[in-house]
């Protein structure tokens, strides 16, 4: 079969004279076939079947012929195609049925690319660490371990690095520094939706599953960047001045960005060392650089983080169909409703009215990032027939607004430091959960927002609420509070009543809530989450339920490992104890409960997700832990079922 080259060529829609139909152009004196797609066939790609996918790999099959000279009946051609596109994997452009307006823009407009954090920035701001800090505190030495000097060392290159970024920004233009960075979180959220749908695809077709470690490294970077990104909006929208500041270029972005990665970088790792993760110690290089042998909270755990990032491209795979349909869910209590509008001060509907409405202007201007002042938004809003009642956007800006400041280092009155340092998370001034940049203090002041980040914005701020993982101390009225309190109580109940009948649909007998004093045990061990047992093969296993979100910081990881350290009577000590009386007692504990003597019994963690606790150094080595989906392949492969 002769070889040759085939390129494919999409025609943008701005070109008013583009074909209407697909083109083959041979290449002279090369094995080359140039096949130009018309623009609208790219709108046909936009649906979540496969019927445009085959139409392309259609004319690329003919293109083929065409070029090698081969012939293939009809017949034979189509049926290559159906074959080829039958799984649902192969999709080319990934959308939603929903209102992804993100995915309208992308059809009409050029999307800038994204800039992953810059390696030459990284490498150079990196070198300054030395000589952040004065050279009397570190007295020539290259490698320091007392507690107290890393401390106040890593405090001071903290400072530090704020006041250069606070210095890089001071010259720029405010508005224009920010446009560039949300530019680069749009395209970042472009990426990382197209990693998510497409991530069946890439496991199917690219790579083997197994072989993911490339992949994991790409999420992680693209987070890291993300974080930056968003940091620099936080920043800018306070420190770079309104009018009288230089026009910034990409260079000034990633210049800034790598020096807010090392910002957060030494944060991290300074809340590794004081938490305990890691050994203390710090060694300056002789060019100057900082080693702590890699960054952030990645020194600590970069085995959880990798099982973090693995479970991520898992579920992805998994959960294929439900990225391309609506999400909406009719049974949705009025009490959450309530605190939502409690806690942010105007109810979903019209929250959601709003962002629609300004995601629209995105769409009818052909612009992944606006920046209009609040007049002419509403102007907008009333031209394409999506208007926005003047009272409720104020309302809405009050939620979800960053509005400028004296100082970003500064938190407004009712806000803490905690709020602001991007090294922490579900931080409440954040573009997070604030995705509208509020660039003056006029009384028309300039807003500036990008049309993916306002979408998922406001589906996270939803989520910290109603899956209760804002702490409870953040919120402020008291329906919110009285809310938390109901989920935090029901989420556990659930989760262990999943697990329990995820067990059952494997085919295992389960006991859930067993007292240990059912047994005959003593009454201080309390209960077992649930037993699972197989009589075929004789298998007990004493489930452990825990709800967990993902700890991403030390601090986090800190939070999450107390009461689970499997000593002194914590938690996870209780279920070790648990686990070993029935060991000890297998006769006795087979009599109470009417079951045939176990042949094993295994003690197992069933977690929402990964946890650090799997990859501790500080915890007994037998403690097993799993995620929900590892636990239902445990089952199978432990009862000798194919899943």
């Amino acid at each position: 079969m002769p070889c040759f080259e085939l390129e494919l060529f999409p025609v943008p829609d701005l070109i008013v004279d583009a074909p209407q139909q697909f083109e083959r152009h041979s290449i002279e004196d090369l094995p080359a076939v140039l096949l130009v797609i018309p623009p609208k066939f790219m709108k046909e790609m936009a649906t979540p079947d496969n019927k445009g996918e085959a139409n392309l790999v259609d004319e690329i099959a003919l293109s083929a012929i065409s070029a090698s000279g081969v012939e293939v009946s009809e017949a034979d051609r189509r049926a290559w195609v159906d074959a080829v596109t039958a799984d649902p994997a192969l999709k080319m452009m990934h959308v939603t049925l929903s209102a992804d307006k993100g995915v309208a823009v992308d059809l009409v407009a050029q999307l800038p690319s994204f800039r992953p954090l810059s390696k030459v920035d990284l490498t150079d701001t990196g070198f300054n660490a030395r000589a952040l800090v004065s050279q009397d505190q570190i007295h020539e030495q290259f490698v320091i371990t007392d507690p107290n000097t890393i401390k106040t060392l890593l405090s001071k290159i903290v400072d530090a690095r704020w006041q250069r970024c606070r210095a890089l920004l001071s010259t720029l233009d405010r508005s224009q520094v920010i446009i560039l960075a949300y530019r680069q979180i749009e395209a970042l959220l472009h990426e990382r939706a197209e990693d998510a749908r497409g991530a069946l695809a890439r496991t199917r077709f690219y790579i083997a599953s197994q072989d993911s470690g490339w992949l994991l490294g790409r999420i992680s970077n693209r987070d890291a960047a993300y974080r930056c990104y968003r940091t620099i909006a936080e920043m800018a929208v306070c420190e770079c001045p309104f009018v009288g500041g230089r026009i910034p270029g990409l260079t000034d972005i990633d210049e800034i960005s790598a020096e807010i990665f090392h910002l957060v970088s030494s944060a991290e790792y300074s809340d590794a060392v004081k938490y305990k993760l890691v050994p203390g110690q710090l060694e300056f290089l002789p060019d100057g650089s900082l080693d702590t042998g890699d960054d952030g909270a990645q020194i600590a755990m970069p085995a959880y983080l990798r099982a973090s990032l693995q479970e991520i491209v898992d579920v992805d795979v998994e959960s294929y169909p439900e990225h391309f349909i609506a999400e909406f869910d009719s049974d949705s209590e009025d009490i959450f409703f309530g605190a939502y509008e409690n806690e942010f001060g105007i109810s979903v509907f019209d929250a959601v009215q709003i962002s629609l409405a300004l995601q629209s202007i995105c769409v009818e201007r052909r612009a992944h990032v606006i920046d209009l002042r609040r007049s002419e938004v509403l102007a907008s809003a009333a031209f394409i027939e999506a208007s926005i009642d003047d009272d409720q956007l104020d309302l809405f800006l009050q939620a979800f607004g960053l509005a400028t400041r004296p100082a970003w280092d500064v938190p407004p009155k009712s806000f803490n430091g905690a709020d602001i340092w991007p090294w922490l998370f579900e931080r409440r001034l954040s573009l997070m959960v604030r995705p509208v940049l509020i660039v003056d203090t006029s009384d028309d002041p300039l807003l500036i927002y990008g049309v993916r980040h306002l979408e998922f914005s406001g589906q996270y701020s939803a989520h910290l609420l109603e899956d209760a993982i804002w702490s409870r101390e953040l919120l402020r009225s008291e329906i919110a509070k009285s809310f938390y309190d109901t989920i935090v109580a029901k989420r556990g109940d659930d989760f262990e009543a999943e697990i329990v009948n995820l067990a059952r649909a494997a085919g295992w007998h389960v006991i859930p809530k067993l007292q240990m004093r059912r047994l005959g045990a003593p009454k201080g061990l309390g209960e077992i989450d649930a037993l699972a047992v197989h009589h075929a093969t004789g298998i007990w296993m004493v489930i452990e339920c825990k709800w967990c979100g993902q700890a991403r910081t030390a601090r986090e990881v800190m939070n999450w490992m107390q009461g689970f350290h499997g000593k002194g009577g914590d938690k996870l000590d209780h279920h070790l104890q648990r686990v070993t009386w029935i060991k000890n007692n297998l006769e006795k504990s087979a009599k109470q409960l009417s079951l045939a003597l176990p042949t094993r019994v295994i003690g197992q963690i069933v977690s929402t997700q990964p946890v650090p606790l799997a990859f501790a150094q500080t915890v007994p080595a037998d403690v097993g832990t799993l995620t929900k989906r590892q636990f239902v392949e445990a089952l199978c492969i432990l009862s000798g079922t194919v899943r």
